[in-house]
């Protein structure tokens, strides 16, 4: 086995112990916490390991994880159990009729539900599949044949935005796999690939140790985590503070140039020419944002710009009025950071430049007009916070060039959904 396999072996087995081992909020959690980042550290800055070539590249990502539902769509739901299942799932089918109120659901369910879950009004059309009849009779083959059975039904009801299952067992996920849906999600099952999957939730860990989950709570999980993924982006409600005569006049743009680790940071020298390439391409202003920390990345960018073109805000403005900063601009790059995280909760046009320090599929910036611009290498997650402790010279933060990041510029102003974006000069 290779340096480098070891590293991912290792790796992987704290990961493991740290999901299945360690209750989150226990003492046995923290303890990890305080081991795996000095032992990641420690691994990476083996001599052995500096040799390792980490392949870097520049990947570009959409803001969203998964595909969004138009208005509209259409959804499938699987409910293939008993009378007691479809009851207990109820609350879960009202939390999705209410935030999809214009999508067509339909519920898949035994003959014994259907008329139940037409009476409760929170599906467009039941269809009759009795996959838990006696002819099933528990075997493989029952079991082949009912899913062969199912997937002819599933045909003839065409395709679908959003296809669900809320069975916790995970016998029906096969079924799911059948239906023609552009995002499948459901409870995780060997085999069965889906692009939103829960774990097994049946126990919660508490300050008492594990309990039991109510089946009711569980449904509710699975339909929330699916919705806050899948349903129609909507520009979110927002209180805004007043930010005070602190802004340029016309159309600015924001640039967040500092991240809470330095390793995050991208090179200020390519930042400052990114800052030139706006103004000279779409005449906007720029607003740097940041602590008093970040201040020597300000004056770096805004010596390279036209006075009038540039406001420096680092250090200076309160916290409570970044929100309206950000709001009124063009445009915010920024890191891995919590400025460009508002940024795009706020639904503003952001490109975030992104290191391969965190998980980037748990951690990435994520909102309806973002694209992130990552570092990816094979090191990668490394979790370390200083360039000094990666052997690789953060060959995940150099690969990324200007003109990536000025792509990403582009891409998000042409979509911008507020209509505000600036055309290029």
């Amino acid at each position: 086995m290779s340096d480098q396999d070891s590293l991912r072996a290792i790796a992987a087995a704290l990961l493991r112990c740290k999901r299945w081992l360690l209750p989150r909020g226990s003492w046995r959690e923290q303890w990890a916490r305080r081991l795996y980042v000095p032992l990641m550290r420690r691994l990476v800055a083996q001599p052995a390991l500096r040799r390792i070539d980490p392949q870097a590249h520049v990947l570009v990502l959409g803001g969203e994880p998964v595909a969004r539902l138009p208005a509209g769509g259409r959804v499938l739901v699987l409910k293939l159990d008993h009378i007691g299942d479809l009851v207990v799932a109820l609350p879960a089918l009202a939390q999705m009729r209410a935030a999809l109120p214009d999508a067509e659901i339909t519920l898949v369910c035994g003959g014994w539900n259907a008329a139940l879950a037409r009476a409760s009004g929170l599906v467009d059309r039941v269809v009759e599949f009795d996959y838990l009849a006696a002819r099933h009779n528990g075997s493989e083959a029952g079991r082949a044949a009912m899913a062969a059975e199912f997937a002819v039904i599933s045909k003839g009801l065409g395709q679908f935005g959003l296809a669900i299952d809320l069975r916790h067992d995970a016998d029906t996920r096969r079924l799911l796999a059948a239906v023609d849906a552009t995002v499948r999600a459901g409870y995780a099952a060997d085999g069965v690939a889906l692009e939103i999957a829960l774990p097994d939730v049946e126990h919660v860990a508490t300050a008492r140790g594990e309990r039991p989950l109510h089946a009711r709570t569980r449904l509710v999980m699975l339909v929330a985590a699916t919705l806050d993924a899948v349903r129609p982006a909507a520009r979110p409600a927002k209180v805004l503070l007043a930010p005070g005569e602190v802004l340029p006049e016309g159309p600015y743009a924001v640039l967040a140039p500092g991240a809470g680790a330095p390793l995050r940071v991208w090179d200020i020298a390519r930042m400052a020419e990114l800052a030139r390439a706006l103004v000279a391409r779409h005449g906007l202003r720029m607003v740097i944002l940041g602590g008093p920390g970040d201040q020597a990345l300000a004056a770096t960018i805004a010596e390279g710009l036209p006075a009038e073109m540039v406001t420096d805000l680092t250090g200076k403005a309160a916290l409570p009025a970044v929100p309206a900063i950000l709001d009124g601009a063009r445009l915010v790059v920024g890191m891995d950071s919590g400025l460009s995280h508002l940024a795009a909760g706020l639904g503003v046009p952001t490109v975030s430049v992104q290191s391969g320090a965190p998980t980037r599929e748990v951690w990435r910036v994520a909102g309806a007009n973002v694209v992130v611009v990552a570092g990816a290498a094979a090191c990668a997650p490394c979790h370390l916070d200083l360039p000094e402790q990666c052997p690789h010279g953060v060959a995940c933060m150099r690969v990324i060039g200007v003109a990536d990041v000025l792509a990403a510029c582009e891409t998000v102003l042409a979509q911008d959904a507020r209509g505000s974006a600036v055309p290029a000069a």
